[in-house]
């Protein structure tokens, strides 16, 4: 199930942490912000229910021997019994909510808990894929992710973003998600070389995009992992394990690996990075992510 998954995952990548940031497991929309967070701590990424503390995320919080648990959404996400739980473990967990009213609100609480970033990141509030792509750089930049709905921010969204002191802007996913205006909005504010889109035809060729622009970042393909790009959870724990090793995540479904064979074999623009991967992930088990995945990606790297 997907909490023996991110168990597997935070355990692989994680040994003792003072604090974790804890997500829902059930839900997207807030999780999707929690690896900038998570980043800014260098923590893993524990998914759980919302309405009590999965057996798995108990036994993370204890063997990473956590004292501090930041809790992404309000009680509709994770629940004050929930976190009552969590304040039990360990001797007593100091737990801090990163919530608002709603996914904008949030998104919005989440950048205002980092300081010190360059770049925000923009993406869709109403779907997953976009977001999970850019997991890992998020973590691993301390980028932000502010969540947009019917392609647009908020008018304190856009506020924040003036003071913030960010100099650079990121949007995932085509104008359907984020809208021409609200880039032309945004390049108004920050200078049109300083407002970059990354968007592919689908959310697996977007993730390609992603990938590369990671990588020209400065991170690499050491330690990559791909993920299951139908679902949110096992790419979720994953981007901080990725974003943790400075790898990329690509997302891929059994019928579509393109995301992951462009990175490994390059294409008209890059030179592949099949050589560069000493320790790569296939998250999720064997229904999300067929064992010929793993061989194919096998072959391809060894």
């Amino acid at each position: 199930v997907r909490y023996d998954t991110m168990a597997a995952i935070v355990g692989e990548g994680f040994g003792s942490c003072d604090c974790a940031v804890l997500a829902s497991g059930e839900a997207f929309p807030d999780a999707l912000v929690a690896s900038a967070v998570a980043g800014y701590h260098d923590c893993p990424v524990i998914l759980t229910k919302g309405s009590s503390l999965s057996a798995q995320a108990k036994a993370e919080l204890q063997r990473l021997g956590v004292s501090t648990v930041y809790i992404m959404g309000g009680t509709v996400s994770i629940s004050s019994s929930t976190e009552s739980q969590v304040k039990a473990l360990n001797g007593g967990i100091k737990t801090v909510r990163i919530a608002g009213a709603d996914r904008k609100e949030t998104s919005l609480k989440a950048m205002q808990h980092l300081s010190g970033y360059d770049t925000v990141v923009i993406a869709s509030g109403e779907g997953f894929a976009d977001g999970l792509s850019i997991g890992p750089f998020s973590y691993w930049s301390d980028s932000p992710i502010l969540l947009g709905t019917k392609g647009s921010l908020s008018s304190d969204q856009m506020s924040a973003l003036g003071t913030c002191g960010a100099s650079r802007i990121v949007i995932i996913g085509g104008t359907a998600v984020v809208s021409e205006s609200t880039e032309a909005t945004l390049k108004g504010m920050f200078g049109d070389g300083n407002v970059v889109r990354l968007a592919g035809d689908t959310r697996y060729e977007t993730s390609a995009k992603v990938a590369w622009f990671s990588i020209e970042e400065g991170m690499g393909a050491r330690n990559m992992a791909v993920a299951n790009g139908e679902n949110f959870p096992d790419a979720l724990a994953g981007a901080a394990l990725c974003g943790h090793n400075a790898s990329v995540l690509t997302l891929v479904k059994p019928s579509n690996i393109f995301a992951a064979d462009t990175v490994l074999l390059g294409d008209d623009d890059h030179s592949g990075y099949a050589e560069d991967v000493r320790r790569g992930y296939v998250l999720g088990g064997t229904t999300a992510m067929p064992e010929s995945i793993k061989k194919h990606l096998e072959e391809l790297t060894n």
